[in-house]
């Protein structure tokens, strides 16, 4: 009967914000990341080391560490600090499913750009997972994952390995954290007791044995050994050794993700397939359905931005860079993203966190929504052919309503819309010889469609008149700040 082999994996699980803010784990981060460099660099053994599936982590050390980069671009390209696939490890059913794309698709191109990325779905605790997870991956050739949490063990037959279908049937070979979840072996790391024969770990290790063995489903069995933000412990490199003087039931090797998927896969048969939603795994671990509405202002503020960014900032900037190609800027809007993204790690959208970290969400989004309102604002002047230098500097100017329709049907109804006339200047800055320009305020107006495919001159209905303040911007001058009557009207659209 062939033995059992045990596939040891280094791993710490690091949370970029939880009960500290970012500030403080980013602080730790760059002593744990420096011990891992000095871990694979004296242990040439030990195959890799799992950083945690997210590679935001390397960003902030490379930032804090910038002479590191070529350390840290070397162990990635040789498959010893395994990295990626996602930019942070978000929450897997709050975030929109576009969201969870950019994630994967920021996190695998920065791993690449160090020199690989773990081709491994890998969600070690997410508080639930939506049904189309599995194709989340398949977008990105991914064909095996990782999780703990929304899974019970009756609904795998209590193995370690299960297959999971997406809604369009693509599918995930996907291990499943036992109870103890990713930190099952982070009590084996005790220091070696010659004198009473390693009787501790030998106790640490039959229990080990005995949560994973029953559960799988061939003869490898995947063992975790880390926990949160843990830096690799000095008892970590002797740990196989002592292991297989324990135990001779077993093989023991060090190992990475990737090779015990290979491993598995090739023997795995007969396993449950798993379908839709996974959110429940009370009386096998905990899922916290109460993150769904915890800081719910946070969580309606994110997925406003998202619809922001999706269905009007880039459909509107891809027009306009079509229409003037040399003045598109696609990386104003992957900071937006990547800031939204941010925000989006498990506890930090969840809302388990403190209220720094709230803060700092808040902060992020408000970045990430300027930006986005700023994109817009240049396209539809640049589609409209409105340059606001000229405009300040005295050219004729053009009054145009812009409709944009952000859906992918045509659409007929009644319109609302806020214009302004303007009524004068508002001087700001330094006293000087400056006299305010005087306006009518609101006239009567009509809406002439005629130039645009319409058929005559629309009157629209006229539903309040306010007066207030509009400052207009333009790149070359400091902001006009202009008293406006803002009139709100209601017309019929063909």
């Amino acid at each position: 009967m062939p033995r059992p082999v045990i596939h040891l994996l280094p791993h710490t699980h690091w949370d970029r914000e939880w009960y500290l803010p970012l500030g403080a784990f980013r602080a730790r981060l760059a002593g744990a990341v420096d011990d891992i460099i000095a871990l694979l660099t004296a242990e040439p053994s030990i195959s890799s080391f799992l950083l945690d599936g997210q590679t935001v982590l390397l960003d902030d050390y490379l930032a804090l560490r910038p002479e590191r980069q070529e350390a840290i671009t070397a162990l990635v390209r040789a498959g010893r600090l395994q990295v990626g696939p996602w930019y942070v490890l978000a929450d897997a059913q709050i975030p929109a499913g576009e969201s969870l794309l950019r994630n994967l698709w920021l996190g695998g191109s920065t791993a690449r750009r160090l020199g690989g990325t773990t081709e491994v779905l890998y969600s070690p605790d997410a508080f639930g997972h939506p049904p189309a997870w599995p194709a989340f991956g398949a977008e990105f050739g991914i064909t095996s994952g990782a999780l703990w949490r929304g899974v019970g063990g009756d609904v795998t037959g209590n193995r370690d390995l299960c297959w999971w279908a997406a809604p369009d049937g693509r599918r995930l070979l996907v291990y499943h954290f036992p109870p103890d979840g990713y930190e099952i072996g982070s009590n084996l790391l005790l220091p070696p007791a010659p004198d009473d024969g390693d009787s501790a770990l030998d106790a640490a290790w039959e229990r080990v044995r005995g949560r994973l063995l029953p559960r799988a489903a061939t003869r490898h069995v995947a063992l975790f050994v880390g926990a949160d933000h843990h830096a690799p412990s000095p008892w970590l490199a002797g740990l196989r050794e002592r292991l297989a003087a324990l135990d001779d039931g077993c093989e023991f090797h060090w190992s990475r993700l990737d090779r015990y998927f290979d491993a598995a896969r090739a023997e795995a048969q007969h396993l449950t397939e798993l379908r839709g939603e996974q959110r429940w795994s009370y009386g096998y671990t905990w899922t916290l359905q109460g993150v769904h509405g915890t800081r719910a202002p946070l969580k309606r503020r994110t997925s406003a931005i998202e619809l922001a960014l999706t269905r009007v900032a880039e459909p509107l900037a891809a027009l306009a860079s079509n229409a003037v190609p040399q003045l598109a800027d696609p990386a104003i809007l992957a900071q937006a993203w990547r800031e939204v993204i941010q925000c989006q790690f498990h506890d930090t959208i969840g809302g388990c966190c403190n209220d720094a970290v709230a803060d700092a969400m808040a902060v992020r989004l408000t970045d990430a929504e300027a930006s986005a309102v700023e994109v817009i604002r240049s396209a539809v002047h640049r589609l409209v052919g409105h340059d606001p230098n000229r405009a300040r500097e005295g050219a004729a100017t053009d009054p145009r309503l812009v409709l944009w329709n952000p859906v992918v049907r045509p659409r007929a109804g009644i319109v609302e819309a806020e214009l302004t006339f303007f009524r004068r200047d508002v001087p700001v800055g330094p006293p000087g010889p400056r006299r305010p320009r005087l306006g009518a305020g609101a006239e009567p107006f009509g809406l002439d469609t005629r130039r645009h495919g319409g058929g005559s001159t629309i009157e629209p209905q006229i539903l309040d008149i306010t007066t207030g303040f509009e400052r207009l911007d333009a790149s070359r001058h400091y902001p006009d700040q202009d008293e406006v009557d803002r009139v709100r009207v209601a017309f019929p659209l063909p």
